[in-house]
């Protein structure tokens, strides 16, 4: 097939050998090659509507903070009222916007 007008045939390509190397790396006993990637997963628990917060404050105070029921007061009762919202503002367990 070799002539003067005869067309030089494309050179064979050999069979590849299959290669027996992994894809992705080498293959030896180190347990970290063939590792999965790490994720980090947390289950958020939603949070408490903050209306419910509030009511929750105030069941731990025994102060009212009705305004009708605090104008309702004498003038000397409405003074301990107001040290004890105070008091009970300052260890949090009653909200201070609630007493002001």
């Amino acid at each position: 097939v070799h002539g003067p007008g005869a067309q030089p045939s494309p050179p064979r390509m050999a069979n590849p050998k299959p290669s027996r190397r992994r894809p992705d790396g080498p293959e030896d006993a180190n347990p970290l090659n063939r590792r999965l990637p790490a994720e980090v997963i947390s289950r958020r628990r939603p949070a408490p509507p903050k209306v419910a917060q509030h009511v929750e404050e105030q069941k731990g105070s025994n102060v009212t903070t009705e305004l009708r029921d605090v104008l309702a007061m004498k003038p000397e009762a409405r003074a301990r009222w107001l040290s004890k919202a105070l008091i009970h503002a300052g260890d949090g367990r009653l909200d201070k916007k609630a007493v002001f």
